[in-house]
């Protein structure tokens, strides 16, 4: 069962490569065609009334506080250690408080969103149906750019670490095997698919990237610096140019279109597409 898992996932995965391609061409020939080659976010202005940046640098200083803060009154000395095992009870239990303290965040940043929304200038509000269809086809185009750097960032692991396999995301690793078995798998994939897609977007395309815009004047370096810091903070080696491509398109994509929601179905898509991958055939996610 799991090999057919397997086959069929990969003939999902080459035809989105396929499409995804073709959507690239389609996308380049569209901006040639409007003389938005060179600067794709021409003629936008930075949004008024977001919130300024020394809060969303406050917000993330909080976050790793209140994580660190959970973590020293709720374990003990010989759990953080044990912590360090992957699946292990303890490091299941700091998956937990981590989950528990973006919950927290989303509920601070939602009533920041809700209190001080951004107001965009010069961008169209879309009906729902375009919006999907641009966030399907974002994330088609996104998965083909993606495939090509994590290859190469594999390829470039394997040259200047030859006797060592490329790394895997821990939560990938313990999909299968945890100390808290389905409950725990089930708690890996809600947060990858509910909570991470929510408490990031909402800090680094939500707030982070319009105070950049604001603060910087350039809606490109906003982007770039957002998605940078996108990248640096998931900390995979071989994974962080493309999380810093995906930061940067989807700060892009916030900015031409104003919604926060469809980077949030985006993230949300790939990381779904991710863990169904991993719990349906593993064996595709091991290095080779």
């Amino acid at each position: 069962m799991l090999a057919a898992w397997a086959g069929i996932i990969q003939i999902i995965d080459g035809g989105a490569l396929i499409v995804g391609g073709a959507l690239w061409i389609v996308a380049v020939v569209w901006l040639f065609r409007r003389g938005l080659q060179s600067n794709p976010l021409r003629g936008l202005r930075p949004p008024h009334a977001a919130p300024p940046l020394h809060f969303p640098l406050a917000l993330i200083v909080g976050y790793f506080a209140a994580v660190w803060i959970l973590i020293e009154s709720f374990l003990t000395i010989a759990d953080r250690a044990e912590a360090a095992t992957l699946g292990s009870d303890a490091f299941m239990r700091v998956q937990m408080i981590d989950a528990a303290a973006k919950l927290l965040m989303i509920v601070i940043m939602s009533g920041v969103l809700v209190w001080m929304p951004a107001r965009w200038h010069g961008v169209r509000r879309l009906s729902l149906p375009k919006l999907t269809g641009i966030a399907l086809g974002t994330l088609l185009a996104l998965i083909a750019l993606m495939a090509l750097q994590l290859k190469t960032g594999e390829i470039l692991w394997r040259w200047t670490h030859p006797s060592e396999p490329p790394p895997v995301h821990p939560v990938l690793t313990c999909l299968h095997e945890n100390a808290w078995g389905v409950a725990g798998t089930a708690m890996f994939a809600f947060s990858a698919i509910v909570i991470a897609p929510l408490a990031e977007e909402f800090f680094f395309r939500g707030l982070l990237a319009p105070a950049l815009w604001q603060a910087t004047g350039s809606a490109w370096l906003a982007a770039v610096l957002s998605g940078a810091a996108f990248g640096l903070i998931h900390g995979q080696p071989q994974d962080i140019a493309p999380l810093i491509a995906l930061g940067i398109a989807l700060a892009a994509l916030r900015f031409a279109t104003g919604s926060l929601a469809i980077c949030v179905g985006i993230h949300a898509l790939f990381n779904a597409r991710t863990i169904f991958a991993a719990l349906l055939a593993p064996e595709l996610l091991k290095p080779e």
